[in-house]
C-alpha cells in the first residue's frame, strides 16, 4: 500500500426503528418453514365488561365505567402469540362534583379513551381451554393523546370455533406529567378459523 494512503472509512451501520421492530416481532412469531405451509388459524375476541381508573394528578370524578376490546390474533397455533388490539372506555355519567371551597374549583371528569395496541406473548393449554398472558405498547386517543402500556391475561373454553373468554387487562398510561392506570375485567367470545 503506497505511503500516505488511507483507507476510505466505512459508513456507520444504522438500524432504524422499523427494522428493529420487524426483527423482534419476527422472533415472537412462531412457526418454521414446514409450518409456513400449513394453514394459519386466527383468532377474533370481542369483550366487553366494567372499567375502573385511579391516579394522576387530578382527583377525578367518574372512575367506574365500562370497557370493550376487540383482539385479533393472526396465527393461533403456536405457544407464543402476536396480538392488535382496538377498544375504548367511558368512565360513565358525566358529572362535575365541586368542593365545597370555591378556590379548588371542581373535580374534572375521568376521560374517555379508545385504544390502539399491539402485544407480543405467551399462549397455553389445550385446543378447547386456553391461557394467554399479553404484553404490548399502546396508543390511546379520545378526551387526550397519550402513550403507554398494557399487560391481559385471559382464558378461554368451549368449542374449536367459538369459546367464551375472561380477560383481565392493566394498562399504564403516560399523559403528559401524571401516570394513569386502568383496569378492567371483561367477558365476551373468541372465534377462531
Amino acid at each position: 500500500m503506497p505511503l500516505g494512503f488511507r483507507r476510505p472509512a466505512r459508513a456507520p451501520q444504522h438500524f432504524s426503528i422499523a427494522k428493529t421492530l420487524l426483527l423482534a416481532l419476527a422472533l415472537f412469531i412462531p412457526g418454521s418453514r414446514a409450518a409456513a405451509q400449513t394453514r394459519h388459524r386466527p383468532s377474533l375476541d370481542f369483550t366487553i365488561g366494567p372499567a375502573t381508573s385511579w391516579g394522576g394528578a387530578h382527583d377525578y370524578t367518574g372512575r367506574a365505567g365500562g370497557s370493550w376490546t376487540l383482539t385479533f390474533v393472526p396465527d393461533n397455533r403456536g405457544s407464543r402469540v402476536v396480538a392488535f388490539t382496538i377498544g375504548a372506555r367511558s368512565a360513565g355519567e358525566k358529572i362535575l362534583l365541586c368542593r365545597p371551597d370555591p378556590l379548588d374549583g371542581c373535580r374534572p371528569d375521568f376521560p374517555d379513551m379508545t385504544d390502539l395496541g399491539i402485544g407480543v406473548g405467551l399462549k397455553a393449554g389445550a385446543p378447547a381451554a386456553r391461557a394467554r398472558a399479553i404484553l404490548g405498547p399502546m396508543l390511546y386517543l379520545g378526551d387526550f393523546r397519550a402513550g403507554g402500556a398494557r399487560l391481559q391475561l385471559d382464558a378461554a373454553g368451549g368449542f374449536r370455533h367459538v369459546q367464551f373468554v375472561i380477560a383481565g387487562r392493566g394498562d399504564l398510561v403516560r399523559r403528559g406529567a401524571e401516570n394513569l392506570r386502568l383496569g378492567s375485567l371483561e367477558v365476551g367470545l373468541r372465534l377462531i378459523d
